[in-house]
């Protein structure tokens, strides 16, 4: 079925409408159950915990296995230190030679005889199937192996009572004399040596001796190495074996000690009916280097037998989502994997990982989950089936007198209020009574409602449309409200609709509001005046009812209203709110209407001083003039605000060029000259304004960026002069931006200390050793980093006594901390920077003197030359150093202000002289000339100098033969953090230079400190 609106309208009785929610209902729960149980993680958990069950059990066997293996069957500490105090004692005596061990019969068999017992003794104590000692001297070359001597025992079962006579034992490899000694029973297989090869069997001995012979300083017990499974020649048994090297004290290598333990009894230490019960499984003990691929140990079990014991090497594959330990073999088997510690780390074997596997099939792992989906399918379709037959009964019951009441309200009459039977069901039964008694108060209300719409002071009438039956009712005065003439015959649905479309031109305002109301606002004309009428419609599945009104007096106000709320009240150009409102519109959804354009930014000049001279209301009327101007020299369709008192906005959007925009605003600048206003005193005055442009797209596409360039623009004219246009400059604003940014960075090292110190030495000419560092200010910040740049933003920020304080601090912390790390010497001097007229205050200087007291002896504090100093702030800094027990250096020595008056005010016990003196001072006479007359002035008064910026071998060399104390450069070092040393060929040049001498005749000794140094007084004996 359609609705009038075309809308599709399913159609269904009482009984299928609560049928069909309840049984959705019903399977919506059983789905969420499946689901929560499915899709929860619950299956999932428990097919987890069975995996856990078999992994638990796999590291309980590993745990036995590796305590085996390590605790008891390689425990071969004792057997090793009672064989090398046999052999140690053999050869005290003479017995043996062990340099020719392996060929001297009596030697050999004198250690194989003394040491027989020691490996019976092994077995028994260690619970082994076999012991044995191979004998060596010397490397092995395993492509020429020779056959070594040795005894290898094997005791079949060392679970059974050991015998007194050894007849339980076997007697595998030992030379022919031993055997009747010995009195043990040769094996099948025996043979007098050891047929050393390239194999298992051989490389078991191999690689524990060849450990040992290049690695002397590892001990044995970090040498042992249990082999992959071998075979011995003539021997169907498979075993692996754990060696160790038998090393005596001085070092002398002379064989290997082995136990062994056969793969058939290794295998009853894996009972594999224990992993899964009632289940077969299988124990799978491997070697891997990558934890995917292992070699093939042993397979205990009969199952997995079949599929993995008869491969020499087994894949496993990591299960998606699982433990790190689980992982499939193939399709349908599952392997835990538990790792045996049998070798301490960073040992020559470390590399080799063992591990035990325990492998069972996945429907043996999974049985319980499996059995427990089942039940859970069941229970769901039983519970299916009862939810259903309840939500039939239930929906039966409650439908039946529901349809009863349709049927009577279906034979109700029409013009009486409704009357319904009672059902016994109290929520239905109240609910008729409501409808009865609301049916009375709607037929009384309706009566009333007509006489109403005729009394009301606002004009209104509404009209009603019967979906079903396409009839009309229409109020008195519906169409004279539309201008439209009355109809005197009786309407259709229609005919109706095409009156009002008829009105579709004056329609000015169209809105939905949901669900179903529609509101239309018209724009008509009644009794000879412009009017407003709203028409709210409201539909449901049966009836359009429709309420229009006249709101000529409402829309009046609120036209008003938003008049006043966009525009300025003063001049009725926009408000700063509407202006940016509508320049977003621009931007963000019309923004290819902007084509060309310019923002222009203006501030009215002079404003204040009209105020302030003539009143406030001269001061509107210069405001409301340049208003004016703006008006009538822009065209039709520019965007003109005012944003604030002096302030005002043009934009000019939509041209072809930029050419066009610029002969708008010429016309607009003539227009603005010729403005004038007239005074109270009766002269004229001119308007004056001063504005920056910002143009789109060039300077930028982005809204927000054209109003900060325009703003600069602007201000950048009243800068340089008001009265005047400019455009916006990037280079100007970029250079703004950065001191801005500078001194947000600066604030920033302020608050956070955002500086640290790099480290130079200071050299010693004639030792060519570190006589002292310069700490040298660094900051880690993007664009404020060297210290000229700081110290200019602090000097016009007023913060030069922060800088002074932190340096000093900061300074010294990183002094201290390279003294106690050992990078610099005790009696290194610290060179450290001060601002000439900045000090700490008193309070300050207490902490610092709290802190770093016991280093201040080795500050040097250096006072920059390169600012007019205040000789009262020298005098008390100079008296605090003095305190300290510190000296005092004039820093960058003729290149700033009066060095010689200074140099005489100061007293330093140090010059630095200038980077700028020292450059290229090889080849210019005139600064060698004045480096040696501060050098002369210097020698009379015990000041010692330091030469800066050395960077060349020939400066260095013209430096230190002028006789300078002490120089400092990249030549020599760069700064660091970590205080760098002098390069020893820096140190052997200047040992060189001072031992060649200058030949110049006036050069002589300081017979106070024994310098080298060009000086025209005779108080210094010649060299």
């Amino acid at each position: 079925m359609r609705s009038n609106s075309g809308e599709t309208v399913r159609r269904g009785t009482i009984m299928q409408r609560l049928l069909r929610p309840l049984s959705l209902m019903i399977v919506a729960l059983l789905v969420v159950m499946v689901g929560a149980i499915y899709y929860g993680g619950i299956m999932r958990q428990i097919d987890e915990n069975a995996l856990d069950l078999l992994s638990e059990q796999v590291k309980n066997r590993k745990s036995y296995l590796e305590n085996s293996m390590v605790s008891t069957w390689s425990n071969v500490s004792i057997t090793v230190d009672e064989i090398n105090r046999t052999v140690e004692a053999l050869r005290k005596t003479n017995q043996i030679d062990l340099s020719r061990l392996e060929s001297d019969k009596q030697s050999y068999q004198a250690v194989l005889r003394e040491t027989a017992d020691d490996l019976v003794s092994l077995m028994r104590r260690n619970s082994v199937t076999g012991a044995y000692i191979v004998l060596s001297v010397g490397e092995i070359d395993l492509d020429a192996p020779e056959d070594k001597k040795g005894l290898y025992l094997r005791d079949l079962d060392p679970a059974s009572n050991a015998s007194v006579t050894n007849s339980d034992l076997l007697l595998k490899r030992g030379p022919v004399e031993l055997v009747s000694e010995l009195g043990i029973t040769t094996d099948s297989d025996w043979q007098p040596q050891y047929p050393f090869a390239n194999n298992g069997y051989g490389l078991s001995f191999y690689k524990t001796y060849h450990a040992a012979w290049v690695h002397p300083e590892i001990g044995w017990s970090d040498l042992g190495y249990w082999s992959e499974p071998y075979q011995m020649p003539g021997d169907s048994r498979e075993a692996i074996s754990y060696t160790v090297p038998l090393r005596l004290g001085d070092g002398t290598l002379y064989g290997v000690l082995g136990i062994e333990q056969t793969i058939e009894h290794l295998v009853k230490q894996l009972p594999s009916g224990e992993l899964i019960d009632g289940a077969n499984g299988s124990y799978v003990l491997g070697v891997t280097e990558d934890g995917t691929h292992f070699k093939r140990v042993l397979v205990s079990g009969t199952f997995q037998a079949q599929q993995a014991g008869n491969k020499d090497e087994i894949e496993l594959t990591r299960v998606p989502d699982g433990a790190d330990n689980v992982f499939q073999v193939d399709t349908d088997t599952y392997g835990c994997v538990e790792y045996l510690s049998l070798y301490n780390s960073n040992t020559p074997f470390s590399g080799q990982h063992w591990a035990l596997i325990g492998i069972a099939d996945e429907k043996d792992v999974f049985s319980f989950s499996r059995s427990l989906r089942w039940t859970f399918v069941l229970l769901s379709g039983v519970l299916l089936l009862f939810g259903l037959t309840v939500v039939c009964g239930v929906s039966f019951k409650l439908a039946k007198p529901i349809a009863a009441l349709s049927a009577d309200l279906e034979q109700a009459d029409r013009d009486k209020p409704l009357e319904f039977r009672r059902t016994g069901i109290e929520e239905i039964d109240r609910l008729t009574g409501e409808l009865e008694s609301l049916s009375q108060d709607v037929f009384s209300a309706s009566q009333k409602f007509a006489g109403i719409l005729r009394m009301a002071s606002v004009r209104m009438a509404g009209f009603e449309i019967n979906k079903k039956t396409g009839s009309v009712f229409v109020t008195d005065g519906f169409f004279e409200l539309f201008n439209l003439p009355p109809m005197m015959v009786s309407l259709t649905s229609p005919v109706f609709r095409r009156l009002l479309e008829t009105r579709q031109d004056c329609m000015i305002s169209h809105e939905s509001i949901p669900p179903s109301t529609e509101e239309c606002t018209y724009r008509v004309v009644l009794d000879g005046h412009k009017a407003y009428v709203r028409l709210r419609c409201v539909e449901s599945d049966d009836r359009v009812i429709g309420l229009a009104e006249d709101v000529t007096a409402q829309t009046l106000e609120r036209q008003k209203i938003e008049h006043e709320r966009d525009h300025d009240a003063l001049t009725g150009l926009l408000g700063r709110r509407a202006f940016e409102r509508r320049m977003h519109e621009l931007f963000n959804g019309r923004s290819k209407e902007l084509r060309v354009a310019a923002l222009l930014m203006l501030d009215l000049d002079n404003l204040k001083y009209v105020n302030d001279t003539y009143g406030h209301d001269s001061g509107d009327r210069y405001i409301c003039s340049l208003a004016a101007a703006l008006s009538k020299g822009t065209p039709a369709g520019t965007l003109l605000s005012r944003q604030s008192g002096d302030e005002m906005f043009v934009f000019f959007y939509g041209y072809d060029s930029e050419q066009k925009v610029r002969n708008l605003i010429r016309d607009l600048k003539r227009e603005l000259d010729k403005q004038r206003i007239r005074l109270p005193d009766g002269s004229l005055f001119p308007v004056s304004a001063s504005g920056g442009i910002a143009w789109y797209p060039k300077d930028s596409t982005q809204l927000e960026r054209l109003f900060r360039y325009a703003d600069f623009a602007m201000y950048e004219v009243k800068r340089n002069g008001k009265g005047d246009l400019g455009d916006f400059d990037m280079d100007s604003y970029r250079s703004a931006t950065r001191l801005q940014r500078c001194r947000e960075e600066f604030a920033l090292l302020i608050s956070q200390e955002r500086i640290f110190y790099k480290w130079q030495p200071i050299v010693d000419t004639k030792t060519g050793k570190v006589f002292a560092y310069e700490g040298l200010m660094r900051s880690d910040l993007e664009t404020l980093q060297s210290p000229k740049d700081i110290l200019e933003v602090a000097e016009s920020e007023s913060q030069l006594n922060w800088i002074e304080r932190m340096t000093l601090f900061k300074a010294m912390e990183s002094y201290v901390d390279n003294r106690e790390r050992g990078l610099m010497p005790g009696d290194c001097r610290i060179f450290l920077n001060s601002i000439p007229n900045q000090m700490m205050t008193a309070e300050e200087t207490k902490r610092f003197e709290a802190l770093y007291g016991k280093y201040l002896d080795q500050v040097v504090i250096e006072i920059t030359e390169g600012e007019r100093v205040r000789a009262a702030t020298i005098e008390r800094k100079r008296e605090r150093i003095d305190g300290w027990g510190a000296k005092v250096a004039l820093d960058d020595y003729g290149s700033g202000y009066n060095s010689e008056i200074v140099l005489l005010a100061l007293s330093p016990h140090y010059v630095k002289i200038d980077m700028s003196i020292v450059r290229d001072i090889d080849t210019d006479r005139d600064k060698q000339k004045l480096v040696q007359n501060l050098i002369s002035y210097a020698n009379e008064r015990r000041i010692e100098l330091v030469a800066e910026g050395i960077e060349t071998r020939a400066e260095l060399e013209t430096i230190v033969r002028m006789g300078v104390c002490y120089v400092q450069g990249y030549l020599i070092a760069r700064p660091g953090q970590i205080p760098p040393p002098v390069p020893d060929e820096i140190a052997q040049l200047m040992r060189e230079i001072n031992s060649h001498g200058t030949g110049c005749a006036n050069e002589g000794v300081c017979e106070t400190c024994g310098r080298r140094m060009v000086c025209p007084r005779s108080d210094y004996r010649d060299t």
